[in-house]
């Protein structure tokens, strides 16, 4: 799908359809348009075409990072009224890369902190890892008090 400015392109999405819903799975957009309002424009464009014409039930937002920068997720409840929706996260490591973790997971906070300040793209990876831990912890546990 393509945003356009006039005749110029100035974003696109690749998307793939499957099971009743449309993955967003690549967004570009040219920055020179962005103070024009054209990823807001090009969202509710995707969310009337797949949503209102093709009767799709979801629009996802494809494979984007579980913890990410530009906070997209956070940006597609408030300004288009997505919502969360949780499904349980299972994840094996490897022993040594568990106990990494396990060393450094009391420090995701600052680490976060860090990285929101400074671009990093290994702490951008470490965030990630550590989101994902903190979401398999609590389902976890949630799992866990469901079977008492």
């Amino acid at each position: 799908m393509g945003c356009f400015y006039n005749d110029e392109l100035v974003g696109f999405s690749e998307n793939y359809i499957q099971d009743n819903a449309v993955w967003l799975a690549t967004i570009r957009h040219d920055p020179a348009y962005l103070g024009k309002y054209s990823s807001y424009g090009f969202l509710d464009g995707i969310l009337r075409y797949y949503l209102n014409e093709k009767k799709l039930l979801y629009v996802l937002d494809g494979c984007r990072n579980i913890y990410h920068r530009t906070d997209f997720q956070e940006h597609l409840i408030k300004v288009f009224g997505f919502t969360k929706e949780y499904a349980l996260l299972d994840a094996v490591y490897s022993t040594l890369f568990t106990m990494g973790i396990k060393a450094i997971f009391a420090f995701r906070g600052a680490i976060w902190g860090v990285n929101r300040r400074w671009a990093n793209g290994t702490l951008d990876k470490v965030g990630g890892i550590l989101k994902q831990e903190e979401i398999r912890s609590a389902c976890n546990a949630s799992k866990y008090l469901s079977d008492k």
